[in-house]
């Protein structure tokens, strides 16, 4: 008796079929043995992976990146190209640099806030992982034209005292780094897409000099094994 195998290959997908008395790793064997049963369809789906992150400046041009950049999703080119129901063939990237743009507008001696929402697909049943780092190891917000900052720093902010840091999923007042921070870690798949709203905390000194502060903020979002 003849064993059959039939492979089908298509978006990341391969199907094999076999006779059900042998195990997956009898495949493998040299010599085709003759043997008796029913047929086990196997189906391999691979892990695919896209988020989206809109910032609460999307959509006003006047700083960053915002509107037609302003969602990148993140796949690679082996992964399917729907996820949840959403084609992402087209966004074939590494990362999402510069996906979006936060702005808030502060007094010197003042605090205030701005935020990213971030939007995870994958269909892993290990879940994710999302990280944050910053995009060039310069953490500070530093003035456009000069050297004027605004540090990172942990602890929450205080006017008075020029600091920012983020807070959101395991974060909390935490100082960007120039390595990956895990901000999430899921077990599962997403049904409809896991969001998670990051949030910017910044304070300004009492004689904080006028003009834009800037940095890239860098999010990557990698299925678990």
């Amino acid at each position: 008796m003849t064993k059959s195998k039939i492979i089908l290959a298509s978006l990341g997908v391969v199907a094999g079929l076999g006779t059900a008395a042998l195990p997956l790793a009898s495949y493998a064997a040299q010599t085709p043995q003759s043997v008796s049963g029913n047929v086990d369809l196997y189906v391999e789906v691979q892990p695919a992976i896209s988020m989206t992150i809109t910032g609460n400046n999307d959509g006003n041009g006047s700083y960053g990146t915002a509107g037609d950049n302003a969602q990148v999703k993140v796949k690679n080119s082996t992964e399917a190209t729907t996820i949840d129901g959403e084609n992402v063939s087209a966004y074939e990237v590494a990362t999402a640099t510069k996906a979006s743009s936060s702005y808030v507008s502060l007094l010197p001696n003042s605090t205030a806030t701005a935020t990213s929402t971030i939007k995870v697909w994958t269909n892993n049943t290990s879940g994710y992982t999302l990280a944050v780092k910053d995009s060039d190891a310069t953490t500070a917000l530093t003035k456009v034209g000069a050297s004027d900052t605004i540090p990172a720093g942990a602890e929450a902010v205080a006017a008075g005292t020029a600091k920012w840091n983020l807070t959101g999923g395991l974060l909390t007042n935490a100082a960007i780094a120039a390595t990956d921070q895990s901000v999430k870690v899921t077990d599962a798949k997403t049904s409809n897409g896991d969001e998670t709203v990051m949030t910017y905390n910044i304070a300004t000194a009492a004689d904080q000099a006028t003009g834009v502060y800037t940095d890239t903020i860098t999010y990557t979002a990698t299925t678990n094994n």
